[in-house]
């Protein structure tokens, strides 16, 4: 009796780990060092930030541009809203982004989506 609970033991400790082993060297394996990659190319990009009615939020999404340590002058943002008296719009400018106004918009796809038809 004493063999078989051991043997019923031994054999789910080792269900256990082989179900477990995958887990055990993702931890392992998530302590090495990532290799940062870099490239001597500085390319272009742009931040397109939706935003209708969020000025008392979408300060701190500004400031976090402005700390950017990539280049100023290869990245551009574009700040697309609802309504002309947003107050987002002071903002944005402020930043030194670029702002546009889409009044018949219903949702972010549709800002979007005439963002892109104009750009």
């Amino acid at each position: 009796m004493v063999y078989i609970c051991f043997a019923v033991y031994t054999f789910i400790l080792l269900i256990s780990a082989v179900l477990y082993l995958p887990k055990l060297l993702q931890i392992f394996s998530s302590h090495k060092k990532i290799k940062k990659i870099v490239s001597n190319s500085k390319r272009k990009i742009g931040i397109v930030v939706p935003a209708r009615n969020e000025s008392k939020i979408i300060g701190d999404l500004f400031e976090s541009i402005k700390k950017q340590t990539y280049d100023k002058t290869f990245f551009d943002t574009f700040v697309l809203v609802k309504d002309h008296n947003d107050p987002t719009i002071v903002m944005a400018k402020d930043m030194g982004a670029k702002v546009f106004v889409c009044p018949s918009q219903k949702c972010k796809g549709d800002v979007l989506h005439d963002f892109l038809t104009i750009c």
